[in-house]
């Protein structure tokens, strides 16, 4: 039963990183050097390539390169996996829980495609006066709601969690 699962979270995972990868080939070949509203003096169309490879790092101007963004990525993405094995261990999963993984695992792939292949994010949707994303950090964004609505609706299990639990179950896990 399994292994039936997982393949979904496989499945669904792979179109939402296909469907990232799809729009930005399409922008990329066709749409690059245009600019329209979508919603007058709100939302803009407006492509750029994000080479400074994180908007904590565009915004500060920090100069993170590539690699390490690459690493961190990795290191969180190897983070998510565990947190969610473990909630699914201690059975505290949800079907709200498997969707925002789906959706946040989603992300992360896309944004280590973008920084390996595009050389940066191929970012499209301009937030007139605030900044220009695409759809890997919508799939982040819902991700983080429906997190926040999860762990609000569930703040008494939530501040029952012990760090301890998780590090045993962890280290159970790399002992084999």
């Amino acid at each position: 039963m399994k292994r039936y699962i997982m393949r979904y979270y496989v499945f669904f995972i792979t179109i939402g990183v296909l469907f990232d990868q799809v729009v930005k080939i399409v922008i990329d070949m066709n749409y690059k050097d245009i600019e329209f509203n979508i919603i007058p003096n709100l939302i803009i169309y407006r492509p750029v390539l994000n080479d400074k490879f994180s908007w904590i790092n565009s915004l500060f101007d920090i100069g993170i390169g590539k690699v390490t963004h690459i690493l961190l990525l990795i290191i969180l993405g190897i983070i998510v996996l565990l947190v969610f094995k473990y909630i699914r261990a201690i059975k505290a999963d949800s079907i709200g829980v498997i969707v925002g993984f789906m959706f946040l695992i989603s992300g992360l792939i896309c944004s280590i495609i973008d920084k390996i292949f595009w050389g940066g994010s191929l970012d499209y949707i301009n937030l007139k006066g605030f900044f220009t994303f695409d759809l890997k950090d919508i799939y982040a964004t819902i991700a983080e709601v429906i997190f926040t609505i999860i762990i609000i609706a569930n703040r008494k299990k939530v501040n029952s969690f012990k760090v301890k639990h998780f590090y045993k179950y962890i280290t159970s896990l790399i002992r084999g």
